[in-house]
């Protein structure tokens, strides 16, 4: 009976996540200046646990995406690696160019990084299932499947690695968004 309702709320919960989100369709953007943005609005939280925030643009294309939807998937991330972190930890954000070749397409590869708690292997499997929370006292477990439903929209990747040994924990999770380009828009790989 509990999978039963677990599956309801989730359905209903992904059919609300459908009516929010934003209807302006997709615009051009780039990742980099959404992430100062965010960096901005998280940086109290990351201040008050002295958590150093690094973003490295590496290559920041121009891609085609609902604004709103991408904005949730990085303050999600982002806000999941400041909550891992300790007093003084870092998070690095790397943004590039990148070609994936299991899904064959140019795009773009966020990875988030952080040097927090890291994840227990027994966790990994179900942390993008709805509900599933490795928090204690805070978080719906909501988050992480909300980004990996994002990304499946956009026909993207989220990949997940972690180590959780005390002293020399981290977690990297990446994300790459295929480059929807506009209608005669040319993609130009850098050499």
């Amino acid at each position: 009976m509990a999978e039963e309702e677990l599956g309801r709320i989730a359905h209903l919960t992904k059919q609300t996540l459908g009516f929010y989100r934003e209807q302006a369709g997709t615009v051009p953007l780039r990742a980099g200046e959404l992430l100062r943005q965010l960096i901005f609005v998280l940086s109290p939280r990351a201040k008050s646990k002295r958590v150093n925030i690094v973003l490295e643009l590496v290559d920041d294309p121009e891609i085609l995406v609902n604004a709103g939807e991408i904005r949730q998937l990085f303050a999600n991330l982002l806000s999941n690696s400041i909550d891992a972190c300790n007093l003084e930890g870092s998070i690095r954000i790397r943004v590039s160019r990148q070609f994936n070749y299991r899904l064959r397409r140019h795009g773009l590869r966020v990875a988030v990084a952080d040097n927090g708690t890291g994840i227990k292997r027994s966790d990994r499997e179900r942390l993008f299932q709805p509900f599933f929370t490795t928090k204690k006292d805070v978080g719906t477990g909501l988050g992480l499947w909300v980004c990996k439903e994002i990304v499946d929209r956009q026909a993207g990747k989220i990949t997940l690695r972690s180590d959780a040994t005390p002293g020399r924990s981290w977690t990297v999770i990446s994300v790459f968004l295929p480059v929807l380009l506009a209608e005669g828009t040319v993609f130009r790989d850098v050499a």
